[in-house]
């Protein structure tokens, strides 16, 4: 049985990174940054497999269903997109999970994500989801290597910072995309983003490396192969 999850972008910031080199160079920040160590957690892969039919047709009614892989946990992910609905960054937004089985298809839980999508959506839909989910095939294939910091401040500040290398498979164009990505966290037992906006601040300031986006996972894909 899924579930829905609020999404905000309070106290988080995402960035394009130039080179995969350039993460080195963010470590070596510590020295201008000053008052701030970063501490290595370690890493993991997250499997990102968003689907659709082979004529885009969730797609093309703002629907993106994927499903994911971390660890040892698999679930299947429904979202809007985001831009169909005036702005392409919003401060929460909804989605439904319904954990699986890493060898589970679509057509397993049909049912649960059928109702996900339903629910998620206040749009009448004119659509055959129960035809549609059975045609759907793997469109876009992402996978991401995370490395995981700490980011310890002297002001009681704490964060997490997390270097990710994508590489994007893209089965419906047959094109092929590498891309660095950073994002910046702050803890969720912090009351304030002051601390948060202090360290961006610097970040940003010392750091040319990394570009700030607001663009979602897919959108990015989407884009380096289209």
């Amino acid at each position: 049985m899924g579930k829905f999850q609020t999404i905000s972008s309070k106290g988080i910031k995402h960035y394009t990174v130039f080179e995969k080199r350039s993460f080195r160079n963010i470590l070596g920040l510590e020295r201008e940054l000053q008052t701030y160590n970063f501490i290595g957690e370690g890493g993991y892969v997250l499997s990102e497999t968003y689907l659709d039919s082979p004529n885009n047709l969730l797609a093309s009614a703002g629907i993106i269903l994927c499903k994911v892989i971390v660890g040892n946990k698999a679930y299947f992910r429904v979202e809007r997109e985001d831009f169909l609905f005036g702005k392409k960054l919003m401060d929460e937004k909804k989605v439904y999970v319904h954990p699986i089985k890493a060898s589970d298809t679509v057509e397993d839980h049909s049912f649960f994500i059928k109702d996900g999508i339903t629910s998620l959506f206040t749009t009448k839909f004119n659509i055959d989801f129960d035809n549609i989910l059975k045609t759907v095939v793997p469109k876009i294939e992402v996978t991401t290597k995370v490395d995981v910091f700490k980011i310890l401040s002297g002001t009681g500040f704490k964060g997490v910072m997390s270097f990710e290398e994508v590489k994007i498979r893209n089965n419906f164009t047959k094109r092929r995309a590498e891309v660095y990505l950073m994002t910046v966290e702050q803890a969720s037992s912090m009351l304030t983003t002051e601390g948060f906006d202090n360290f961006i601040q610097k970040l940003e300031k010392y750091c040319k490396e990394i570009t700030p986006t607001t663009d979602s996972s897919y959108q990015i894909a989407e884009r380096l192969t289209k």
